[in-house]
C-alpha cells in the first residue's frame, strides 16, 4: 500500500525536513553535530505529520502549526538521545547512536538541550495553551521511562500496566501532536478532543506492532537486533502473552537474567515464536486501530476524517 500521506502534507513534510537541518544554528558544534546526526538518520515524521494532518482547518496559524511540527520531532529526537542511554544501544536505524559514539555524558546534554529547544520554538507561538499541552506529553514520557526502569526484568506485570506506560512512553506525544495541529488550525474544542483521543489510540497501536518487530522482523530492515527488549528486561505484550501461554520457565529465566547472552536471546525469542504471542500483539494493536477510527466520529469533515482513517489503515497493512 502507497504511502497515504497527501501532496500537501507531503510538501509540508519536506519543508520540515530543511528546518530540522538548521534547525540548531545557535547550538555548540558537538550538540549541532550529534543533532544533526539523529535527525538525519531517517525516521517515519509521523508526529508532524499528525500535527500537519490535524490543522487542515480554515482558520489555520500555520506560522503556528511549523513550530509545533518541529517542535514534537525535536522532542522525539531527544527522547530516542536518551532511550539509546539507558539501553546502552550502539545502533539505531543502522547507523552509531550518539551513546556509542561520544558517551553518555555528551548523549545526555545533546537530549536536554533539544527539550529546551523544543520548548523555545513553541514559547514563541505566544501560546500558552500550546507550550502546556507539550509540557503534560513530555511530564507523561518521563513518568513512562521511569516505570519502564522500575519495572526491568519484571515478570509480574499485567497487560493493563504495559498499555499505561506505553500510553505514556510513546501515546503521549501521539495526542499531543493532535491537539497542537488542531490548535493551530483553529478547530473547535470537540475536535482537538476527539484528535486527540484518535492519536492517542493510534501512538498505543504503534508502539504494540513496534514492540512486535523487535520479535519478529527483518534485523536488516529493522536496523537494530531482535530481541533488545528481552535482552533489557522490558516487558512488551508479547512476551507478557509468551509467558502466559508457555509452561516452559526458561522464558522467565532469560528474561530476568541481566546477563543473558545471544544464544539465550535466540532461544527466548525461539520460545515466544513458538506461542501465540506475536498474532495475539496485532490483533491487540488492530483493536487499538479500531478504537482510533472510532474517536473520529465527531469529525463532521469527511475529508478530513478518511485521510485520518487511510493512516490507520496504512498502519495495519504495513506491520501485518
Amino acid at each position: 500500500m502507497k504511502n497515504p500521506v497527501s501532496f500537501k502534507i507531503k510538501t509540508h513534510l519536506s519543508r520540515l525536513e530543511k528546518d530540522l537541518k538548521r534547525g540548531l544554528a545557535d547550538a555548540g558544534p558537538m550538540i549541532k553535530e550529534s543533532y544533526l546526526e539523529t535527525v538525519t538518520a531517517g525516521g517515519k515524521r509521523l508526529r508532524p505529520a499528525i500535527v500537519y494532518l490535524c490543522s487542515q482547518f480554515k482558520a489555520a496559524d500555520m506560522a503556528g502549526v511549523k513550530k509545533a511540527a518541529l517542535a514534537v520531532e525535536i522532542i522525539h529526537a531527544a527522547s530516542l538521545i536518551h532511550d539509546d542511554i539507558m539501553d546502552e544501544a550502539t545502533v539505531r536505524r543502522g547507523k552509531p547512536t550518539i551513546y556509542s559514539k561520544r558517551g553518555s555524558q555528551a548523549a545526555l546534554r545533546t537530549g536536554d538541550y533539544l527539550f529546551a529547544k523544543s520548548f523555545l520554538l513553541l514559547s514563541e507561538t505566544g501560546n500558552f495553551e500550546a507550550v502546556l499541552i507539550l509540557s503534560k506529553a513530555v511530564k507523561k514520557l518521563s513518568e513512562g521511562e521511569i516505570e519502564q526502569i522500575k519495572s526491568a526484568y519484571n515478570t509480574n506485570q499485567e497487560c493493563s500496566y504495559y498499555i499505561q506506560k506505553i500510553g505514556c512512553k510513546t501515546a503521549a506525544l501521539f495526542r499531543a501532536s493532535a491537539e497542537l495541529g488542531a490548535l493551530f488550525g483553529g478547530a473547535n474544542r470537540i475536535y482537538i478532543k476527539a484528535l486527540g483521543e484518535y492519536a492517542e489510540n493510534l501512538g498505543i497501536a504503534f508502539q504494540i506492532f513496534d514492540d512486535v518487530l523487535d520479535i519478529d522482523a527483518d534485523e536488516k530492515v529493522l536496523g537494530k537486533s531482535l530481541g533488545t527488549d528481552l535482552k533489557d528486561g522490558t516487558l512488551t505484550l508479547p512476551i507478557i502473552i509468551a509467558l502466559e501461554e508457555t509452561e516452559d520457565q526458561r522464558l522467565a529465566e532469560i528474561f530476568t537474567d541481566d546477563n543473558s547472552g545471544d544464544k539465550d536471546i535466540e532461544e527466548g525469542l525461539a520460545l515466544i515464536d513458538s506461542t501465540s504471542a506475536v498474532e495475539k500483539s496485532k490483533a491487540e494493536a488492530r483493536n487499538y486501530i479500531n478504537k482510533a477510527m472510532n474517536s473520529l466520529a465527531p469529525i463532521e469533515d469527511k475529508k478530513l476524517r478518511d485521510e485520518l482513517e487511510t493512516i490507520c489503515n496504512y498502519t495495519v497493512e504495513r506491520y501485518n
